[in-house]
C-alpha cells in the first residue's frame, strides 16, 4: 500500500514501481500527481480519454 500511495502522490522512485511497469492500461483520477506525470511521458503513454473525474492512459 505504501508503495502504490508514493507511485499515486509522484513520490522519487515512481516510475520503478513493477505494477506500473507492467501495466498496459491506467484509470488515473484527476488531481493525482501521477495524471500529471503519465500526461508528460506522451512518448510511453497516451491519453486515449478525458473528462472531470477521470483520465485514461494506454500504453504505447
Amino acid at each position: 500500500m505504501t508503495r502504490a500511495m508514493a507511485t499515486w502522490n509522484g513520490e522519487p522512485g515512481w516510475d520503478a514501481d513493477p505494477d506500473l511497469k507492467s501495466a498496459r492500461l491506467v484509470i488515473a483520477p484527476q488531481g493525482m500527481m501521477l495524471t500529471e506525470l503519465l500526461r508528460e511521458r506522451f512518448e510511453e503513454w497516451q491519453m486515449v480519454y478525458e473528462d472531470a473525474t477521470a483520465v485514461v492512459f494506454c500504453r504505447r
